[in-house]
């Protein structure tokens, strides 16, 4: 009897290492797949800073275009995204 014990005890622990086991297989496919969707958010989000930039240069100075921004929007904020330094710009 104890003998059918032991090997009902060690049926259950491979199953339970077993369970244990795909969970985090489950775990870990979950987390690359949020990992790989925040990485493609973050490449558009820089793309999308590029092209603000190139249009910044393209349509005037960073400076004029914040002092017209000031309005709706942070200076802080939009010198970051600009990249124009926050010293250099006057309220």
């Amino acid at each position: 009897m104890s003998a059918n014990r032991l090997s009902i005890s060690g049926h259950g622990n491979y199953v339970q290492n077993v369970m244990k086991s795909q969970i985090m297989c489950a775990y870990h496919a979950r987390s690359a797949a949020y990992i790989k969707g925040l990485e493609k958010q973050l490449k558009r989000v820089e793309m999308e800073k590029e092209i603000l930039k190139k249009a910044t240069t393209l349509l005037m100075s960073g400076l004029t275009l914040i002092h017209q921004l000031q309005e709706s929007f942070p200076v802080v904020q939009a010198c970051r995204i600009f990249d124009v330094n926050r010293t250099s710009y006057r309220y």
